[in-house]
């Protein structure tokens, strides 16, 4: 069977050189398949999500970075401040892997001087 290939894309097998192509052309399909996902299951919904969410001043200079529970309350906090006069947002982490540059750095506004990377996530085998 060298050389054979699984007819749909994401099922790619390339059994003369085990598993590798398979995992690598996953991690760069990844983003597209998931943001597909996200958006059927908005229709089925009316829950909206992208891999990064954007939510505060179309202008902030300053962005928080986050995911999970804490968007919610940093939500909140971002409209309070924004309120008061501030300048600020937050872009709420929906993918972490494989990370896609390519989106967060489209969801970021472009006004965003200042980042700060908030949460922490657990991964085996990482250090720090």
């Amino acid at each position: 069977m060298s050389g054979s290939y699984v007819s749909h894309p994401v099922e790619l097998l390339v059994f003369d050189t085990g598993h590798i192509k398979l995992k690598v052309f996953f991690w760069l399909q990844a983003p597209e398949l998931v943001e597909e996902t996200f958006y059927e299951v908005g229709k089925m919904t009316g829950r909206h999500y992208k891999l990064f969410n954007y939510h505060g001043s179309p202008t902030a200079e300053r962005v928080a970075v986050c995911m999970g529970s804490a968007s919610k309350t940093l939500e909140e906090t971002v409209d309070h401040l924004n309120q008061q006069g501030e300048n600020v947002g937050i872009l709420n982490v929906h993918l972490f892997r494989p990370w896609s540059s390519w989106h967060f750095i489209n969801e970021l506004p472009k006004s965003a001087t200042k980042l700060a990377v908030l949460d922490k996530t657990r991964e085996d085998g990482e250090t720090g």
